[in-house]
């Protein structure tokens, strides 16, 4: 899913409150986050009790890639009830996404 700022602060006030909103910035042209991209379904759908994932394309909101700080692709933000929790860059292993999970859900 691609969002604006707005549809973000909805999903991330809307996330009941014992999930992880894991928020994706890529960008279609960049090799890491087409690998990164190939993981997020399985990922999504073994955490989906855990987790919300959603991804913003760079390239199409830049003032919400701006707004969050992000300054290169792949970053994954990690949000817990509404207040960002982790930053991680250049993630796309399924054991990268692991350990984000792992450390996101000692950190909330």
């Amino acid at each position: 899913m691609h969002a604006p700022s707005a549809s973000l602060k909805k999903i991330l006030r809307d996330t009941p409150p014992h999930k992880l909103v894991f928020v994706i910035f890529s960008s279609k042209e960049c090799f890491v986050c087409e690998k990164l991209r190939q993981h997020l379904p399985w990922f999504a759908n073994a955490n989906r009790e855990n987790i919300q994932v959603m991804a913003v394309d760079v390239r199409k909101y830049p003032d919400l890639t701006i707004e969050y700080g992000v300054t290169g692709v792949p970053t994954i933000l990690v949000f817990a009830r509404e207040r960002l929790i982790l930053t991680e860059a250049g993630v796309d292993s399924k054991s990268q996404l692991k350990k984000l999970l792992k450390a996101a859900l000692q950190a909330r």
